[in-house]
């Protein structure tokens, strides 16, 4: 999903804290999926868990994935507590400044073409 694109990106730099083999599910997935469901209401690992399960299939297919399931809420709580909130915090201000960037970037946009300009003489 291309609106998703650039904060998946920046998710991708995030450290993960499992070990090699213990990632069948992606840390940029889990943790775009983990803000999507508590910007929707979710909030608690049995709500990420739910959000993702009522959404799976749309989900796959936006993200390009085959999960059979959503991870397991003890998965989740164990891939979000051991996050290193040194390492995740300038990742979520360097997409907040993206943000602040576009809606600048919109508004001069809107603002330019609807000014009109008034020669007096």
């Amino acid at each position: 999903m291309t609106a998703f694109a650039p904060l998946l990106g920046l998710l991708a730099e995030v450290p993960d804290p499992r070990r090699g083999q213990g990632q069948i599910y992606k840390l940029p997935h889990v943790l775009l999926f983990s803000i999507l469901a508590i910007v929707t209401g979710g909030n608690s690992y049995r709500g990420i868990v739910t959000f993702i399960d009522a959404h799976r299939r749309k989900l796959n297919a936006a993200f390009g994935l085959n999960w059979r399931r959503a991870p397991a809420h003890t998965a989740i709580r164990y891939i979000l507590q051991g996050l290193d909130p040194a390492a995740v915090e300038p990742i979520f201000r360097r997409h907040a400044a993206l943000l602040r960037g576009k809606i600048l970037k919109r508004a001069l946009q809107t603002a330019s073409s609807s000014v009109t300009w008034r020669i007096r003489p």
